[in-house]
């Protein structure tokens, strides 16, 4: 099994290959993969990107390109929606809103048929008009996942509580990294979780890793965090497997 590493941009090593595509964001218009090499897929749309006048378009041209065998499903969703972790994938409790004609145990029901773990529903951050969860949580290794120490604010302390009780009720160990937030448009500050791992090293627009013990190498990149995003944003990667090629 080979495992394929892609870039929007030519920012990362070269072996993260260069992807043509209407949008940078790569993350949120792939696919997300199983362990057993099945993709799923969504409608590329979300309400932020007809707010924001964000290209909209059909990924799945692109999907074809790369010979990706893609069950989409009639959902609304971005990658960014989703994290994976060994037990669980994460999702945002933001894919109902961008879904109003469905039922959220319709949407529940269809994502627990195709994907290979149990769902865990997250709230997403206030005030994100993603609701995206890759900038909020990672999975880092074993039960640990990373998640933020944001605190600035009534509002985002509750939501904290909230989310941090869900994932250690599911089992979680919780590792803090501390962050701050800044009106700067091209800071990196509060994107310390939007890296991207290739198996040997993390790639993040943060000067120093998210925890220490991360084999990890700054990537500069103020015209990707310019537009609100970042190094996880801007790559995707799936592995080369017999059922899904």
């Amino acid at each position: 099994m080979i495992t394929r590493y892609f870039q929007s941009l030519d920012l990362l090593p070269s072996h993260f290959e260069r992807l043509e595509a209407p949008s940078m964001w790569l993350r949120d218009f792939m696919p997300l993969q199983r362990q057993d090499g099945g993709m799923v897929g969504f409608t590329y749309g979300c309400k932020y990107m007809h707010d924001f006048g964000e290209e909209i378009f059909d990924p799945s041209e692109i999907w074809a390109r790369y010979d990706l065998k893609v069950n989409r499903l009639p959902i609304i969703a971005d990658g960014g929606h989703f994290i994976e972790t060994s037990r669980h994938w994460f999702a945002s409790q933001a894919i109902f809103d961008e879904n109003p004609n469905l039922l959220k145990s319709e949407i529940n029901a269809m994502l627990t048929q195709v994907l290979d773990k149990p769902l865990r529903w997250l709230p997403p951050m206030p005030d994100d008009f993603t609701g995206h969860l890759d900038g909020v949580v990672r999975w880092f290794q074993g039960n640990v996942v990373l998640v933020y120490d944001w605190f600035p604010t009534r509002k985002l302390r509750f939501w904290q509580t909230d989310f941090n009780r869900i994932l250690r009720n599911s089992g979680y160990k919780l590792v803090v990294v501390k962050t701050t937030l800044s009106d700067d448009p091209i800071s990196a500050e509060g994107l310390s979780l939007n890296y991207v791992f290739d198996g040997t090293t993390f790639y993040g627009a943060t000067p120093e890793a998210p925890v220490p013990q991360m084999p990890y190498r700054y990537i500069h990149a103020p015209e990707v965090l310019a537009e609100g995003g970042g190094i996880h944003c801007i790559t995707y990667n799936f592995n080369e497997h017999p059922n899904q090629l």
